[in-house]
C-alpha cells in the first residue's frame, strides 16, 4: 500500500514503519484536489481555515461480499419501501406507495421541487415554506449508498487508524468499532444504520429521519429482522442498541455520538445553515460527510478537518466523494487547546 502522487492540505508524511505495518487491504489513491471532485457547493461564506493533513483518497482494494444477514435485511427493507426511494411527508404507505403530488423524478425518484440539490425557487419555495420548517420540508429528497459502498465504507472506518497515515499512532476510540456509538442523520429506511449494527455489533446504532413514515418502515424493517435472522445471534443481543426516530435534526441540541454519518448531498442550504451549528456543539470523533470542507467551514462548523476521501455510489447510479472528518478539539496531542 503506498500513496500515489501527492495529497492535497499539509504536507504531512507518513512514517516508512508505519506505511509497512498496515494490512494490505486498503489502498491510498492519488487524491483529488477540491477543484477535480464533484461540482461545487455552496456555502463559501464564513470562516475558512487550513488543512491540517494531507488527505488521500482510500479505496477498498479486496474482493468482499455482504454477510448473509446483511443481505436479507437489504431485501426486507426493498419489500416494505416497494423501492419506492422518494417517499415524502404527503405520500400514502397503505398497500402500494405512490407519491400523492408527483413534481418530478430523478433517476426514478419521486422528488419535490428543489430538495435534490437545494432549496425550491420562486412560486415552489413559497409552496414549501408554509409546510412546516423549511429544514427539513427542503430537505426530504431521498438518496442512498449501494450496498457494496456502505460495506466498503464500514471496513475502512473499522481500521480508520491503520489506514490513514496521518492517524498512524491514534487510538482505537477514531475506529468504528463494537464499543462506538453511530448516528445516521437522515437515515431514510434505515439501511446504513442496521448495516453498521449487523457488521460491527456498535454500541448503539441510531437513525434519525425527518419523514416520519419512512422512520415507520425503518421500524418495520427491524421488527421483521427478529424472524429472519439466526435464533441464537438474536439471543446474543445482535440488535440491541438498533433505534429510529422520526425528528428534524435541526432541533436538537446537540448529536453525541462517536461517529456521525450522513449523504447530506440531498440537504438544501436552510438545512445546512441550521445543522452546523447543532454539529459544533457536538461531542463526537469521525464525521462522514458527501459536502466539502468549505462548505461546513462557511455555515460556522468549523472544528472539524479532513482526513480522508471515500469513492462513493449511489442506488441512482451517482459518483460522488465523501469526506471523512475528525473533530480536531479530539486530535491527540492538540485536544484541550481549541
Amino acid at each position: 500500500m503506498g500513496t500515489i502522487g501527492r495529497a492535497h492540505g499539509a504536507p504531512l508524511q507518513p512514517s516508512t514503519s508505519a506505511v509497512r505495518s498496515r494490512e494490505p487491504v486498503a489502498t491510498l489513491l492519488k487524491p483529488v484536489g477540491e477543484d477535480e471532485s464533484d461540482e461545487s457547493d455552496e456555502g463559501e461564506e464564513g470562516e475558512q481555515q487550513q488543512y491540517m493533513f494531507a488527505v488521500p483518497v482510500l479505496e477498498w482494494a479486496d474482493p468482499h461480499d455482504e454477510t448473509a444477514d446483511v443481505k436479507k435485511m437489504y431485501a426486507m427493507v426493498d419489500r416494505l419501501s416497494y423501492l419506492d426511494w422518494g417517499l415524502r411527508t404527503d405520500d400514502e404507505i397503505s398497500g402500494k406507495r405512490v407519491a400523492a403530488k408527483q413534481r418530478d423524478t430523478w433517476d426514478g425518484c419521486i422528488v419535490h421541487d428543489g430538495a435534490m440539490w437545494g432549496e425550491a425557487h420562486g412560486e415552489n419555495a413559497m409552496r414549501v415554506s408554509d409546510k412546516g420548517p423549511k429544514t427539513a420540508v427542503t430537505s426530504e429528497g431521498y438518496g442512498e449508498a449501494t450496498v457494496a459502498t456502505v460495506e466498503k465504507l464500514l471496513r475502512l472506518l473499522r481500521r480508520l487508524t491503520r489506514y490513514v497515515p496521518a492517524m498512524a499512532d491514534w487510538p482505537e476510540v477514531w475506529n468504528l468499532t463494537a464499543d462506538s456509538t453511530f448516528i445516521d442523520v437522515g437515515s431514510g429506511y434505515g439501511k446504513v444504520v442496521m448495516h453498521a449494527k449487523l457488521n460491527l455489533g456498535c454500541r448503539c446504532a441510531v437513525g434519525i429521519e425527518c419523514v416520519a413514515k419512512r422512520v415507520e418502515i425503518s421500524i418495520g424493517a427491524l421488527q421483521g429482522l427478529y424472524g429472519e435472522l439466526d435464533r441464537a445471534q438474536l439471543a446474543d443481543d445482535l440488535l440491541r442498541g438498533v433505534s429510529f426516530e422520526a425528528v428534524d435534526a435541526c432541533s436538537k441540541q446537540a448529536l453525541d455520538y462517536s461517529h456521525i454519518y450522513m449523504f447530506d448531498r440531498v440537504f438544501s442550504e436552510w438545512t445546512l445553515a441550521a445543522l452546523a451549528p447543532v454539529l459544533q456543539r457536538s461531542s463526537f470523533y469521525i464525521f462522514l460527510s458527501t459536502r466539502k470542507p468549505h462548505v461546513w467551514w462557511g455555515h460556522g462548523f468549523t472544528k472539524i478537518q479532513p482526513i480522508a476521501k471515500i469513492r462513493f455510489k449511489t442506488t441512482g447510479k451517482e459518483g460522488m466523494t465523501a469526506f471523512v472528518y475528525v473533530n480536531s478539539e479530539m486530535i491527540p496531542g492538540l485536544a484541550g487547546m481549541w
